[in-house]
């Protein structure tokens, strides 16, 4: 969501297209890496609070991946489940 505007970066999803692949255009418009996209959504803990607050879900709760970072997954309004990542090389 950015801002008041609908959707993802402003732009409603379109139902014939999968929340992956409008993500993934999105990405790629802003000629992002899934590394720098990563990055950028930040910590994973502040993406969660922010998934909650739009009306979606926690699927599964935030976890460790040792030496690779924290994972957790939801599920947007919508009923489509994707993963949030943090990168983080300490989490045990």
């Amino acid at each position: 969501r950015d801002g008041d505007r609908p959707g993802i970066a402003g732009r409603a999803m379109d139902d014939s297209e999968a929340f992956g692949h409008l993500l993934r255009r999105l990405r790629k418009g802003r000629d992002l890496t899934q590394a720098a996209l990563a990055e950028q959504a930040g910590c994973a803990s502040d993406t969660i609070k922010k998934i909650e607050h739009h009306g979606g879900k926690i699927c599964v709760p935030k976890m460790a991946i040792p030496k690779i970072g924290w994972l957790a997954y939801a599920e947007d309004p919508a009923g489509n489940v994707f993963g949030v990542i943090e990168p983080n090389t300490n989490a045990k």
